[in-house]
């Protein structure tokens, strides 16, 4: 790794930003502000890398949470994640968590779900989608995957679902094997991937209710058996892979939910 990019990937940086992830709205607000002149000063450094001379950043603490109820914040963001999965979306790498946890808290169906995630990917000219695709191409640099996934996105921008949405679907396999040679599929592999997280040396229980709800996604939603009769609203790895669904039916949200998947398990493996 360069020495730039250490700069970009400290640790200390990343641990402070997951503290900020989980802080009440009004300390996030509070912080952004303090940090700013900092956050110009990385996207300087990042568009002229050549010709910079790096200072030294320091970040400032972060702020001391007195009296903040952490236990009701797991609570209410387990429930968050639940009401989110049930319906196929999880929490991604890039995706901001307050606007995940609104979701999660103002809307119980299908239909309300896919509108909201579908418009957060392409709010502010498309920049969630834009981030996903970047974070998930540049993290895949063996084995040919890092070509799969930009042939994927770029079916997906030129309105190739019915190439792009099989090879999503395919590529979710491929991350929850983390590109290792094993005999598993379907759901023993998601199953066998969440009892090795699982076993983590103590996992936080942030890392946890990301996991669990992830898993329930894959296990009852996306991974669920059947291949015949009605088809339903979420979409499904089995229909898809075995050839039993309508590729007419397929949409740029579906698209999105498989991207959102594939997102979480590289962050779940980071964890690791």
């Amino acid at each position: 790794m360069k020495e730039n990019d250490n700069i970009i990937q400290s640790r200390d940086i990343k641990e402070i930003f997951k503290d900020l992830s989980m802080a009440p709205n009004e300390v996030v607000n509070q912080y952004r502000v303090a940090i700013s002149p900092i956050s110009d000063a990385l996207n300087a450094i990042k568009e002229s890398f050549a010709s910079l001379s790096i200072p030294e950043l320091k970040l400032p603490p972060f702020p001391k949470l007195s009296g903040f109820d952490w236990d009701r914040f797991f609570e209410e963001f387990e429930e968050e994640c639940k009401s989110n999965a049930e319906y196929g979306w999880c929490l991604s790498a890039e995706m901001d968590i307050p606007d995940y946890r609104r979701i999660g808290s103002i809307a119980d169906n299908q239909e309300a779900k896919d509108s909201l995630f579908t418009e957060l990917f392409e709010a502010n000219a498309y920049q969630l989608y834009e981030d996903e695709k970047n974070t998930i191409i540049n993290e895949s640099k063996t084995n040919g995957w890092h070509e799969f996934y930009k042939d994927c996105f770029h079916s997906l921008e030129n309105d190739r679902l019915m190439v792009a949405i099989p090879s999503l679907m395919m590529a979710i396999e491929h991350e929850l094997s983390n590109g290792n040679d094993t005999n598993l599929s379907g759901k023993p592999l998601v199953r066998s991937v969440k009892s090795s997280i699982e076993q983590e040396k103590e996992p936080g229980q942030f890392t946890i209710i990301i996991a669990t709800s992830l898993f329930s996604l894959l296990e009852n939603g996306i991974f669920e058996k059947g291949i015949t009769g009605p088809r339903s609203m979420l979409i499904n790895r089995n229909r898809v892979l075995h050839g039993r669904d309508d590729p007419s039916k397929w949409t740029k949200t579906d698209a999105y939910r498989l991207i959102t998947i594939i997102s979480a398990l590289k962050m779940l493996q980071n964890y690791k």
